[in-house]
């Protein structure tokens, strides 16, 4: 449990720096990056509560609003991550993991310098 808060008080720190950086344009593209950047601080918040399922469905919307968000992509990851139960023989469970494998796949097979925005 203090593992999880430390975990979860991390990932606010960082959603929180993520979104406090300025300089997105006044365009469709930066209204939709702005967005992106707000759902990830509630998401982020989500994600040091137990409610990893709302979470991740926030993480997904900030994916579909900016697909290039990398750290959207990885804490979609993490929240999906979040959900899988070793052992457990629950369906969902196992689409959890898959879902996270995949997500964290995505991000080790694209190189760095593709225009990643973890940063951003």
């Amino acid at each position: 449990m203090i593992l999880s808060k430390a975990v979860g008080s991390s990932l606010l720190l960082i959603g929180l720096c993520l979104a406090a950086l300025p300089g997105v344009a006044q365009t469709p593209y930066g209204q939709a990056v702005r967005e992106a950047r707000d759902d990830l601080n509630r998401e982020v918040e989500l994600l040091t509560e137990p409610n990893h399922d709302e979470a991740a469905q926030f993480f997904e919307k900030a994916v579909q609003l900016d697909p290039d968000f990398e750290a959207a992509r990885l804490y979609l990851a993490l929240a999906y991550q979040s959900q899988f139960v070793p052992g457990s023989t629950d369906p969902r469970s196992e689409e959890m993991a898959q879902k996270s494998i995949a997500g964290w796949y995505y991000r080790l097979k694209k190189p760095p310098e593709s225009g990643d925005r973890s940063a951003e």
